[in-house]
């Protein structure tokens, strides 16, 4: 959209507007009307001033004005444009991050889940190798006890037989008489050569 006033007419009104607010002109009608000429030529002289003043300024500092306000006018779209660039740069860094958050946690929950169930999975082999190696350990023990059972039978038939022996030899001679002798003898002696 076209602005309705044009810009040299806009810059010429204002310079305008501040020149009667401070220039010559207050102090022109603040003088007396007496006549005095030289108040009039020195007014008359200040407004050729400034107009030429103003028409040197126009002429040669609209373009630079205008360049360097249109210049600004650039860079500050160019800032704002980047400003706006890292903007969105920075939020999909951020979108990014809470993703990964949210995966890290996921990532996270699942580790503990399988953490859990590895602990789970050892304890129960754990209990089960404990379980194993008491049954063998009472079979072990059942085994030795057995051993030693056998053992302390064998040794004691074994005094038994060496009681009744040491007891036989006191008491046979007594009960055993000389015929008695002859008729083993001569069964040892049948049963040895058969």
């Amino acid at each position: 959209m076209k602005p309705v006033i044009n810009k040299a007419c806009f810059l010429w009104l204002m310079l305008l507007v501040l020149f009667l607010a401070f220039g010559p002109v207050s102090e022109a009608m603040a003088a007396d009307s007496g006549g005095n000429w030289r108040v009039t030529y020195d007014l008359v002289m200040r407004w050729v001033n400034f107009l030429i003043l103003a028409a040197i300024i126009v002429k040669f500092g609209r373009r630079p004005l205008m360049d360097f306000l249109n210049g600004r006018k650039e860079e500050i779209a160019y800032e704002l444009r980047r400003l706006e660039e890292e903007k969105e740069a920075v939020l999909q860094q951020v979108g990014d991050m809470q993703q990964q958050l949210e995966d890290s946690q996921t990532r996270y929950e699942q580790i503990k889940e399988r953490i859990i169930r590895q602990g789970q999975h050892r304890k129960q082999a754990l209990i089960d190798e404990a379980h194993r190696e008491s049954r063998l350990l009472m079979d072990a023990t059942k085994s030795h006890i057995d051993n030693r059972l056998r053992s302390a039978k064998r040794k004691l038939r074994a005094e038994i037989i060496d009681l009744a022996v040491d007891k036989a030899t006191q008491e046979l001679p007594k009960v055993l008489t000389e015929k008695d002798n002859r008729r083993l003898l001569e069964k040892f002696m049948e049963s040895s050569a058969s």
